[in-house]
């Protein structure tokens, strides 16, 4: 019997397909939105538009072909909401918008794919 494997997150996805994972590495930013306006002759005006919220790079492995199918069917668009999680930085419930995700295999090792992602959320929330 193939001993169980204890995840340190849970996510859904908006397709509702699940993906569990733990995470190696978590590197936590946060960034404010402007836009700058040229004035002729004169210095930039900068418009400040708010605080756009965390924004998360992570890396991890998944082990389940299943799992490589949820991470692999990920898009720009994607949404995954927390469902169960032991790190501060990811609280159950927050959801996250998938901005960027990689997928590799080293070593040839069946069943085992380093994944490493940046997704971000807002103050407000994401619907």
């Amino acid at each position: 019997m193939a001993p169980s494997i204890s995840y340190g997150i849970t996510f859904t996805t908006d397709t509702s397909a699940t993906l569990s994972m733990n995470i190696a590495t978590i590197k936590v930013s946060m960034d404010t939105a402007a836009t700058i306006q040229p004035i002729p002759q004169a210095h930039p005006l900068i418009i400040r538009l708010g605080y756009t919220g965390n924004t998360i790079q992570f890396t991890g492995k998944i082990f389940t072909e299943t799992d490589y199918g949820v991470v692999d069917a990920l898009t720009g668009e994607t949404i995954l909401t927390v469902t169960t999680s032991n790190y501060p930085e990811f609280p159950a419930g927050s959801s996250w918008l998938v901005s960027k995700r990689e997928v590799s295999r080293k070593g040839g090792y069946l069943n085992q794919w380093d994944v490493s992602m940046t997704v971000i959320t807002t103050l407000g929330g994401l619907t």
